[in-house]
């Protein structure tokens, strides 16, 4: 695997992404008047959809974006232009810069904009204080952003998650309704700086009976954030995320007719440093032709952040045990502890109520105190067996954690 990373990665420097990407609105990699190439849609092969054996859903990718280096703007589109402040003392604009260049002339402004009619696509124009050299000559170079989920221009939701078939789909859709307005580029040439890498889990109970043990994972990211549905943790350049995509959709009010429960687990590449270092690419081009070696370094970041426990040590958690049965009965009753307390006591005794009350009679010399505790027996009997009804229908945390363990690294 590491032979690998090293074939695709290079050194990077700040002037060599000054280079890059060059002067505004041009062909940099090919120089102007390069014919740019179009794909061909292919067709979704009609068998997409789950992989039923192991409860996973085919594809890997959701939301990308790209700084795209390659692009043209006509003299008719449809970008929309801001400009910087004016100082209305000398009339002098400050922020702005010549944005792109056509037969037209330049065409100067702080940033512009296209967001695609269905809002499944958004390019943008403009500087990043990130990267513009204060000692530059002349107008600093412009980054052209390209974001869209892969998986909604694919499939118009993002439920299902991209193949290398619905990559070359979306690339194809979104490289058309560019044209349209007026943006020529080639998105394979484009820069990937961020890639929200994803497996949907297909459970086999209701998914938030997950989360109480999921809580409970040694996380090794920084800034976890858990909630009663979801688990998020996250740095500087990457997140992991855990949720029902149900309880998502319905919060976004998009039908779930038809959706089976569902978990995400959702790792983001938020930056192009560490897609380069981690997945050992940088365009889309490698990204469409590498979706294996994707998956196994997906796996990998699972592995290290989240299932690094093995399920024997997982088993072995006393603490844990107390924290499944307390869980099983808060639902039956408001004073789980109190009822966890009488089923306890009671399991403690119920193979020797004979022996037990034999010790009643003789302790207190009464046979009507031993009717009494009888009676009282025969109540906790009925009551305990009330109580373990929802503790032997609900699989143990470490059944859960195998489960979705198995299915998540597979």
């Amino acid at each position: 695997m590491r032979a690998q990373n090293r074939r695709f990665a290079s050194p990077v420097t700040a002037a060599s992404k000054l280079r890059d990407f060059g002067k505004p609105g041009m062909y940099i990699n090919s120089g102007l008047g390069h014919k740019l190439s179009h794909h061909t849609a292919p067709k979704i092969p009609a068998n997409r959809g789950f992989s039923m054996s192991n409860g996973t859903e085919l594809g890997l990718i959701d939301s990308t974006q790209f700084n795209v280096a390659d692009f043209k703007i006509g003299v008719s589109h449809s970008l929309e232009i801001r400009h910087g402040s004016t100082n209305h003392g000398t009339g002098v604009k400050t922020g702005d810069t010549v944005l792109f260049r056509n037969s037209g002339g330049a065409t100067r402004g702080s940033l512009a904009f296209y967001n695609a009619p269905d809002n499944s696509f958004s390019f943008t124009l403009g500087l990043s204080k990130f990267h513009v050299d204060r000692t530059f000559q002349g107008d600093p170079p412009v980054f052209a952003t390209l974001t869209f989920s892969a998986a909604r221009v694919a499939f118009g939701s993002n439920y299902q998650l991209a193949d290398a078939t619905a990559l070359k789909i979306a690339f194809s859709k979104v490289e058309k309704g560019l044209a349209e307005a007026g943006i020529r580029t080639n998105i394979e040439k484009a820069i990937l700086t961020r890639a929200d890498v994803t497996k949907n889990i297909l459970t086999e109970e209701n998914a938030k009976e997950y989360f109480p043990m999921l809580h409970t994972l040694p996380i090794k990211l920084k800034n976890v954030v858990k909630h009663g549905g979801s688990l998020s943790a996250r740095n500087g350049e990457q997140e992991t995320s855990i949720y029902s995509k149900r309880d998502e959709m319905i919060a976004n009010k998009r039908s779930v007719v038809g959706i089976p429960e569902t978990i995400r687990f959702e790792q983001k590449f938020k930056t192009r440093e560490k897609i380069r270092t981690y997945l050992g690419f940088e365009t889309a081009s490698d990204l469409l032709n590498n979706l294996d070696h994707v998956a196994a370094r997906y796996k990998d970041s699972m592995k290290k952040n989240i299932f690094k426990l093995d399920v024997f040590d997982f088993e072995s958690t006393t603490a844990q045990q107390f924290v499944d049965e307390l869980n099983a009965l808060k639902e039956l009753h408001n004073y789980a502890v109190n009822s966890y307390l009488l089923l306890k006591g009671y399991q403690a005794i119920a193979n020797s109520e004979e022996s037990f009350l034999a010790a009643v009679e003789e302790v207190s010399g009464n046979r009507k105190a031993v009717y009494r505790t009888k009676q009282k027996l025969h109540q906790l009997k009925m009551e305990s067996m009330s109580l373990e009804t929802p503790l032997k229908n609900k699989k143990s945390s470490s059944k859960l954690y195998e489960e979705l363990k198995k299915k998540v690294l597979s």
